[in-house]
């Protein structure tokens, strides 16, 4: 399991924003959108 780089914790959320840690708050993994519609 991953932990937090800054204080250690295993507590993480994932959210809108990607993967922040539940204990103080630090993104671990920003979740990137571009908004471009892919067309088929």
């Amino acid at each position: 399991m991953k932990s937090c780089p800054e204080c250690g914790s295993e507590k993480l959320k994932q959210s809108n924003e990607g993967l922040i840690c539940g204990d103080c708050g630090t993104v671990i993994e920003e979740s990137i959108y571009s908004g471009e519609r892919i067309i088929a």
